[in-house]
Order: C-alpha cells, then sequence, then structure tokens
C-alpha cells in the first residue's frame, strides 16, 4: 500500500476557501498600505466633509516631471559617434576622461539626456554641427534613473547634428557597475 496523503471532499473545500480567503485578505492590505492617510472633519453648519492630509504628507520629488522619468533613453537625440578618453589612475583608484558624442536630432527636444552614474561632471559644452556654441547655464542629475540631463537653451531642430562634450572624474570600486577595478591571479600564481 502506498503512503500518501488523503483528504475528504470537504477538507479540501474548506481548505479551498481558506486559501482564497488568505489571497483576498493580502490583496487588500497590499492596496490600503500604499494609501495616504486623511483626517476627517466634519463641518458643523453642513453635511459637507472637509478632508485634511496628515502632518505626514509623501516628500514632493525635486524633478520636476519630463522625459527623464522614463528608464530609457528618450530617442530624440540618436547618437553617432562617441569619443572617449580614459585617464585611469591605479593608486588613487579613480579614472577621469572626456567624451564628445555626435548625435542627431531625430525629434525635436528642449533638452540632451545622457546616462552617468557616480561621476563629478567638470565641463559640459554643446554645439551645433557648425561649431557655434549654445549656452548651457546649468545641467542636473535624475539620480534615480541615472541621467544627466543637459537643458539646451532652446529648442533642437529635426535632422540637424549637434555636439555634446562632458568632462568627468569617476571612482574606480570593485563594485562590477560601470568602469570598475577587478583583479585575477595569473597562471604564475601572482595576482594581477
Amino acid at each position: 500500500m502506498e503512503k500518501g496523503c488523503v483528504l475528504s471532499k470537504a477538507s479540501a473545500v474548506l481548505l479551498g476557501v481558506f486559501f482564497v480567503v488568505v489571497v483576498v485578505a493580502v490583496g487588500l492590505l497590499a492596496g490600503l498600505v500604499g494609501r495616504e492617510t486623511c483626517e476627517v472633519d466634519r463641518d458643523g453648519s453642513s453635511d459637507a466633509v472637509v478632508i485634511q492630509p496628515t502632518a505626514d504628507p509623501a516628500t514632493p520629488t525635486p524633478y520636476p516631471p519630463g522625459p527623464w522619468d522614463n528608464v530609457r533613453l528618450p530617442l530624440s537625440l540618436l547618437p553617432e559617434t562617441y569619443d572617449v578618453l580614459l585617464k585611469i589612475d591605479l593608486e588613487n583608484f579613480v579614472f577621469s576622461g572626456n567624451v564628445e558624442i555626435l548625435m542627431l536630432c531625430n525629434t525635436s527636444a528642449t533638452e540632451i539626456i545622457v546616462h552617468t552614474n557616480k561621476l563629478n561632471i567638470s565641463k559640459v559644452r554643446f554645439t551645433d554641427d557648425d561649431g557655434s556654441a549654445r549656452d548651457i547655464t546649468d545641467y542636473w542629475f535624475h539620480l534615480p534613473n541615472q541621467f544627466l540631463v543637459v537643458p539646451a537653451g532652446k529648442a533642437l531642430r529635426v535632422g540637424q547634428m549637434y555636439r555634446l562634450y562632458v568632462e568627468f572624474v569617476g571612482p574606480l570600486k570593485d563594485d562590477l557597475a560601470g568602469l570598475y577595478l577587478s583583479q585575477y591571479t595569473g597562471s604564475d600564481g601572482n595576482p594581477r
């Protein structure tokens, strides 16, 4: 005779109902946990309900809404070439360099968005393909999506080529992200 677990029909139905109740309860709790709480005050002169937020509102985002909210780069500027120079300092575990990106304006845009992470940007220059420089008054980082956002000053024209030049310094770490420090043991047994 085989060993195993045998359930009566009534026990199986009861177990199924219990499972459904647990799933529904978890779903309700998950939906209620993220909601903002409010205090309700009734105005004595009418039946109107005044809802006031609690003293602990959600922290506002420091970033205005824009194309940087998408995790993917916008398709408004398409890179044609990258000219990259890297200087790696293995004694101080840092790297520095610059990049010049030639890009084609695919759709009108008012900002340039490129990926960057853990870099200190020291210089940003943006020019039309004919070499005329655009005034870059400020640039900023959208940290959640690891973007450098460079306002172009005025709208970019479709079909026009542009150049973005960026100088940077960054840390060499062993966290396997970006340009990272790594070593291995050679066939002679020495670390490299």
